[in-house]
């Protein structure tokens, strides 16, 4: 799968935390952003969280 926001593949990793995890959740490790996957599409949670994306997809908007 690709990113839609950085346009990395690869980094897509379903999100795991302490309290557990959720097989729908996936998280880009290059931008932080948290998708949820809906068959084979994916839905934003929210967008990159790191600040190199955040200030890029400003300037795009």
């Amino acid at each position: 799968m690709i990113c839609p926001y950085c346009h990395h593949k690869n980094h897509l990793e379903i999100d795991m935390h302490s309290d557990g995890y959720s097989a729908d959740l996936i998280e880009c490790s290059d931008c932080g952003a948290l998708l949820n996957l809906k068959g084979m599409e994916l839905e934003t949670v929210h967008g990159p969280t790191i600040e190199n994306y955040v200030d890029a997809e400003e300037v795009c908007a």
